[in-house]
This record gives structure tokens, sequence and C-alpha cells, in this order.
């Protein structure tokens, strides 16, 4: 569902001295740690999934998560300012997956929160069009640097479905850490979720976005229908439709709870009966 696995991701050795393959190894840990603790904790929610101020952190990873230090390579779970950081969209290891190696990519971060969150379908861009990512210019942030996508008829209606979401996320550099600056500038993260059924609004930051999905029923509803796909192999599609709506009151009549949409999709008649092709319907 959501790619956060940092095997192989490397970082420009220049501007992130500290990130090496055990680094990555560790961030991809701890995120799953996280998931792990929500999945099985006293609050399994898609809402705390999105907002949990926590992580499990170690020696190599708590400078990224800007925690005191802690020593060793075992994993200590510890608080986060929650103003900087809420639930899965901020985990470091999802954030620099969704960059590149020396710079942030608003681009790839919009495109993970519409798809994977949302539900949304991006298309690739035409053919006669450069997908190319600006170059770095120290007098201008990522957003100002970006703005020519949201400015060129050819770009801007896909990009304006995702480029704010990505900008929302520009606080976190391309290992994830948390930032307020970029270049001595103030970072300006604020925007606006758009093309959706029921979540459409401004927000200001990652946190105040985070905070918004989590109480969205497109997300929720995009989020059972994701773990449908991988459990199936296969799209919910039409005729799974009165399904795919138990599950959805399933999940509101639980507050949103993981568990429980879990066992409405493995205890629904398509999961667990299979249909004769050759027989009549």
């Amino acid at each position: 569902w959501l790619p956060f696995d940092l095997t192989g991701v490397e970082k420009d050795p220049t501007l992130f001295p500290s990130f090496d393959a055990q680094t990555a190894a560790d961030l991809t840990e701890s995120m799953r740690l996280f998931i792990l603790d929500i999945f099985y904790g006293e609050n399994p929610t898609i809402e705390n999934l999105l907002t949990a101020p926590f992580a499990y952190v170690n020696a190599r990873t708590a400078p990224i998560f800007g925690v005191a230090p802690v020593e060793g390579d075992d994993f200590v779970r510890v608080d986060l300012d929650p103003t900087e950081r809420a639930g899965i969209l901020t985990q470091p290891a999802l954030l620099a997956r969704h960059a590149h190696g020396d710079q942030t990519s608003p681009v790839l971060r919009g495109l993970m929160v519409r798809e994977r969150f949302l539900c949304g379908h991006i298309p690739a861009p035409p053919d006669d069009v450069a997908a190319t990512v600006p170059e770095i210019d120290p007098n201008l942030t990522t957003r100002q640097r970006f703005a020519q996508h949201r400015a060129d008829p050819q770009c801007s209606t896909c990009h304006e479905m995702m480029d704010p979401l990505g900008f929302a996320l520009e606080t976190y550099d391309a290992t994830g850490a948390f930032r307020s600056e970029e270049h001595g500038e103030p970072i300006d993260t604020t925007g606006m979720i758009t093309s959706t059924r029921a979540t459409n609004g401004e927000f200001d930051d990652a946190v105040d976005l985070a905070h918004t999905l989590a109480q969205s029923e497109d997300v929720r509803s995009c989020i059972s229908k994701t773990f449908f796909r991988f459990a199936m192999g296969t799209e919910p599609g039409p005729d799974l439709s009165c399904t795919q709506g138990a599950v959805d009151e399933a999940l509101a009549r639980s507050g949103g709870s993981l568990r429980d949409m879990v066992l409405a999709w493995i205890t629904s008649d398509p999961f667990l009966f299979r249909s004769d092709p050759g027989a009549a319907p």
C-alpha cells in the first residue's frame, strides 16, 4: 500500500553525511514498528495511524526525528513534537523514499498522498512534455522553483492535484528531518485539497493535512479498497460495491478501526468464496 522500504535508497553524502545504508534500514524498521504499534495497540484506528505523534528511534535515527539522543541499536518508543509530526505521513522513511538524493520532491510526495490516501489517478505526462526536476537555485525555495508546473497549461491540471499536497511536506528534508527554513527563507506549507468527493479544503501544514485526512471518508474508503486489492490480487469493481459499502459501514461503526476493516473484508463472501467461471449466472 505505502512504499517506505529504503533498501537501496541513497542520499548525497555531502549534504547528508550521516545517511548511510544502516540508517536507511533503521528508518525502515522504525516505520514498521510504528505501523505494528498502531494495528496491535489500544487504538488501531485510521485516525490514530494518521495523527499519532510518536516513533521508534535508536541512536542513528533519533537526530532525524529531532528527539533527545538515545544509545545503542535497540529501538525505543518516544513522543514527538505534535506541532512538527503527526502519524504515518510524517515518518522519515516515507518522506525519504519519496524524495531525491539531493533534494525533496513535492511531486513524488504529493503523488503519493493523492494516490495512496485518496485513491486519485494522475495520468502520465504527455510525450511532448519534459518531466524534469527544476535545478536547485540557492536563491529560491523548492516551492518557488516548482511554480512553473502550475503556470504551464500543459502541466497545471495534474500538478494542481499533486504539488500542493507535496508542498505541505516541505518542512521535511530529503531524509525526513524537520526544517522550518530553506535557504534562509521560511517554508510555505499552506495549500488546498481539491478534486475529491468529500475532503476538499484548505490546510496550513503537514500536521493539519494529516488531521484533515484522518477525518476523511475518502481516505477510509481508499485504505479499505487498497487492502482488498492486496488481499485479493484484484481491484474491487462495481460488482463488489455492496461488499465495499458493508466494509465502509463497519469502518464507520467502529470509529475507523483497522482491525474491524480487515475482519469485515476477510469474512465477506467475495473473500471466502470463489465463483465457478463455467457456472450459469
